[in-house]
């Protein structure tokens, strides 16, 4: 598949999931439906990987 480099498309797939972690060596998590109005959520639990937190462990959601 052609990258939008080339010429083609965006990119809609990641080769393995191991390219999907955060900054902390931990997976992202999927949420859907989403909660930020789309239809899914990529988020992070943040360094300690739970829920809730503040500072680096604090939740990330894009």
């Amino acid at each position: 598949m052609l990258g939008p480099e080339d010429g083609g498309g965006p990119r809609k797939y990641l080769p393995k999931a191991d390219d999907i972690i955060d900054p902390w060596g931990n997976l992202f998590a999927v949420l859907v439906p989403g909660d930020i109005n789309a239809a899914f959520d990529i988020l992070s639990y943040g360094k300690d990987a739970s829920p809730g937190g503040e500072g680096e462990d604090q939740d990330i959601t894009q």
